[in-house]
């Protein structure tokens, strides 16, 4: 049994599609197949169910699955190891954010971080708090950058450091009647069709049920696409919802296309944005390093705009 092997096996774990390991390998398909299809044979053991629904785990292959996450875990903290030892640093590195942090702080972390240690393989993807927690439960994700509201739970399987606190404010087009207010109500928003992240982001689940009391919500788009959804509120009458730390760097309000406005009625719930990971899992050298910068940015990103730290003021 070779270490391909076991990457193998936890790719298609975590795909569920001979097909799927293989692209994301970059490795032929009959390749991957027959390697696991030898190793089964090998040592007389069932490891994944093939069907038309795909490639599932069978109860043995599940045990074998977790074991061979731990052996490339033990790799990965050896070629850390290594890495310290001549200077220099490799592997690889998987971020999932939320889009606050894919705005501002991220991409000039991810810069400098590059530029600092080129051979280490970075894969970003942005989608909500709660999908991101849920891949790094599942050890498919390092690092996740995601927020969380002042008095919400936290799975106790997880780790989260603080960075900065954001309020919720409301995001409407330039054409909007509320587009000359400074602060609304819940109760004229529930007035508005609005535009709303999908349920894989907490601010989804929170705001319908603050809106909830004030009547029948209107939703008439969802999406995981920042981008998408302010492309509908600038080109309409909708209201969404962001951070107010996205105001400093959204181009959307930058030029004007989006007017930003506090809620009122005593609205004083804010978010924590931070970092999560897995307790459970040591951070690997990578993770640590790119973590430090983080912090740096974020810091600085503070300094810069004046950020409020809303856990002092409400």
């Amino acid at each position: 049994m070779k270490i391909d092997h076991l990457k193998y096996i936890v790719e298609i774990a975590d795909t569920g599609s001979i097909s799927d390991a293989a692209e994301s390998l970059q490795i032929t398909q009959p390749t991957i197949s027959q390697s696991i299809t030898s190793l089964e044979k090998d040592y007389n053991i069932k490891i994944f169910t093939r069907s038309r629904q795909g490639t599932t785990p069978t109860e043995s292959g599940k045990l074998i699955i977790q074991q061979a996450r731990d052996i490339l875990r033990k790799v990965d903290e050896l070629k850390d190891m290594i890495s310290v030892q001549n200077y220099q640093l490799n592997g690889s590195l998987t971020i999932g954010a939320i889009p606050s942090f894919c705005l501002n702080i991220l991409p000039k972390s991810l810069n400098i971080f590059k530029n600092q240690y080129p051979d280490v393989q970075i894969k970003v993807f942005e989608d909500g708090t709660l999908f991101i927690n849920q891949l790094i439960l599942e050890e498919k994700v390092n690092i996740g950058l995601v927020s969380m509201r002042y008095n919400e739970d936290l799975d106790p399987r997880l780790s989260f450091k603080p960075l900065f606190t954001s309020k919720t404010i409301a995001y409407v087009g330039q054409y909007s009647p509320l587009a000359k207010r400074r602060t609304v109500s819940l109760k004229e928003i529930i007035q508005y069709p609005l535009v709303l992240f999908n349920e894989g982001y907490s601010t989804n689940f929170f705001m319908k049920s603050l809106l909830e009391p004030f009547g029948k919500i209107n939703i008439v788009f969802t999406s995981g696409s920042s981008e998408s959804m302010k492309k509908v509120i600038s080109e309409s009458f909708a209201v969404g919802f962001y951070g107010d730390v996205s105001v400093q760097s959204d181009p959307y309000v930058l030029s004007n296309q989006i007017v930003p406005i506090y809620i009122e009625e005593n609205f004083d719930a804010y978010s924590v944005h931070g970092i999560v990971t897995k307790k459970s899992i040591p951070l690997t050298l990578a993770s640590k390093k790119f973590i430090d910068e983080l912090q740096i940015q974020t810091s600085n990103f503070i300094r810069v705009h004046n950020l409020p730290d809303y856990s002092k003021t409400t």
